[in-house]
Formats: C-alpha cells, structure tokens, sequence
C-alpha cells in the first residue's frame, strides 16, 4: 500500500511540476524547464503529447480563458450509443474516471492531419511505453495493476484540485490558434 501511495505522490508531483515548468517558475532558464518539463512527463505518460504543444495549449488556457482540449469528450460521448455513455456514467458513479481515461487514450491527433514526423513520434513513443509495462508484466502483474490503481489515484487528485481552478467553458480545438472573440469570457466578478 505504501508503495501505491508513493507511485500516486510521484505521480501527482509530476503532474504540477510539469504545470511550473511550463511557466518557468522551477529552474533558472526557458531550456532548463522545458527539459525538466519533458522528463517529468514522462513519468505520467504525458510524453505522448508534444511538450511545446501542450506548453502552448497551456498558455493558451490563460489567455483566452478557456480550457482547450483536443478531444471533445462531450461531442464523442454524445454521438456514441447510448451503452456507452451508460458505462461511462456507471464508471464515474463507480470514482473510475473514465472521461480522463478517454481523454488521455486519445492519440488520434497525429494521425488525422498531423505531419509525417508527429505520427513517428506518437509511434515510436507509444511502442516504447507498450514494451515497458510489457516487460514491467513479464516481471510482476501485480505491478502493473498496482500501478494502475496509482494511476487511477494520481487522476482523482488532479481531477479535484483542478475543479476549482478550471471552471471555463471546453473548447474543443486542434489548432493553437486563439479563440474567436465571441467565444472568450469575461473574468468573473466578485
């Protein structure tokens, strides 16, 4: 259990430096953070998205005061058969965050008007991650399902903390250009 715990902490951990990194608040210099960035990344198999498209991605939720994500889980959801949006529903009822889930299993973005060297690289990193936790269950399934569960632990925390911080409306965009005008808000007054 301790050993959950720690893996899930790490993973946590991993996940707000990223998010410091990319504002360069953790090392002396743009580079530094940025290799950090990409390191700590993939700890929590964030590496699958090109880091200085996420950073991009990210600033972007700043200044257009949105959250901007690449998959619409909500569109998806919608025009899936109603078994699945049923499961989905079941598996959040059950703390299974499969919206999350879905939303990090989404790697289609290279494939679907991505250049030649995106797809590679989506592939080649894929493959890399696939033949680790292969190896990892050739040595102990029980790590794999132990992390899992990490896993699954990491996604609830980030899920909770960031409810009170992400509360714009979901913009579902593949390109890292702004937000038409009439789609950005206002700040909220108090």
């Amino acid at each position: 259990m301790i050993g959950v715990v720690l893996t899930a902490h790490t993973l946590i951990y991993s996940g707000y430096l990223i998010h410091e990194c990319v504002h360069h608040t953790v090392l002396g210099s743009l580079r530094a953070n940025d290799r950090l960035g990409m390191l700590l990344s993939w700890l929590n198999g964030a590496c699958l998205a090109d880091y200085q498209r996420l950073k991009k991605k990210h600033l972007r939720h700043h200044a257009d005061r949105l959250d901007v994500v690449t998959f619409d889980y909500r569109a998806a959801l919608t025009a899936s058969p109603t078994w699945i949006q049923r499961a989905v529903l079941a598996l959040e009822w059950a703390y299974v965050p499969a919206v999350e889930l879905m939303m990090r299993a989404d790697h289609r973005l290279p494939f679907q008007g991505g250049t030649a060297a995106e797809r590679a690289r989506t592939l080649v990193l894929l493959t890399i991650r696939v033949l680790f936790f292969a190896g990892l269950a050739l040595i102990s399934i029980k790590a794999v399902l132990l992390y899992a569960l990490s896993y699954l632990l990491f996604l609830h925390v980030l899920r909770f903390l960031d409810a009170f911080q992400h509360t714009y409306d979901v913009f579902p965009s593949r390109s890292l250009a702004p937000a038409p005008p009439t789609r950005t808000h206002p700040a909220i007054r108090v």
